[in-house]
């Protein structure tokens, strides 16, 4: 029964200062583009730590926003520090990076926030032609 209690007084203490594992964060930005043509615009949301450690799948949330570029907000549940947000342009439909697919990403703390605002992502193709390289998160979607 002591253990119980202690247990519980823990776990009531744990949310109360918010030192509890994932929460949820709101992810706010746009993606723009330099023509509406081309396949859909994804936007991932990763666990930059993770990503950066190597994992498998540090990818949180996934939105399409079809063929439009637009402002997204994405609530998604996370204990990451640091979040790595990626648009691309997939305009083969693969729904993998490859080459002619068109990419941004940007990198953002959380802290203590509920919500954080991306900077602009840009997949906007140079007037010589699409972006060909893939960078190494392409395996993610």
């Amino acid at each position: 029964m002591r253990v119980a209690i202690v247990a519980g007084i823990l776990a009531a203490a744990t949310v109360a200062c918010g030192c509890g594992g994932a929460r949820e964060v709101e992810v706010r930005g746009s993606t723009r583009s330099f023509a509406n043509l081309g396949g859909p615009l994804w936007v991932l949301v990763v666990d930059a730590d993770a990503f950066d450690d190597g994992e498998q799948s540090p990818v949180i949330a996934r939105l399409a926003q079809e063929h439009e570029p637009g402002d997204f907000a994405i609530a998604v549940e996370t204990d990451a520090e640091t979040l790595e947000v990626f648009a691309i342009r997939d305009n083969d439909e693969s729904r993998t990076c490859s080459q002619g697919d068109e990419t941004a990403d940007a990198r953002v703390v959380i802290g203590d926030a509920e919500h954080v605002d991306v900077p602009e992502l840009d997949v906007s193709a140079s007037p010589a032609g699409p972006i060909v390289d893939c960078p190494s998160y392409a395996a993610l979607f």
